[in-house]
């Protein structure tokens, strides 16, 4: 697996939408790859803390939110 595929299969795993060959590779390429490791962690951070600022009744998200993004933050 490619450091690209694996960006791409970010949303299906956090969907739970991955078959189990995929998820191993998933496992296998970010055990060896640090750079994989800490983009994943970021993206996971980013959702967060975009929960955390979405919380209040009044927040809104930026208008130059990207609309998956925010679709994304919405699913957790």
């Amino acid at each position: 697996m490619t450091c690209r595929e694996f960006t791409e299969f970010i949303g299906p795993l956090l969907d739970g939408d991955l078959e189990a060959h995929t998820l191993a590779a998933l496992r296998e390429h970010v055990s060896a790859c640090a750079d994989c490791l800490k983009y994943f962690r970021n993206h996971l951070d980013m959702i967060r803390l975009a929960r955390a600022a979405l919380a209040e009744p009044d927040a809104h998200a930026p208008l130059d939110m990207p609309e998956d993004l925010m679709r994304e933050i919405l699913k957790r």
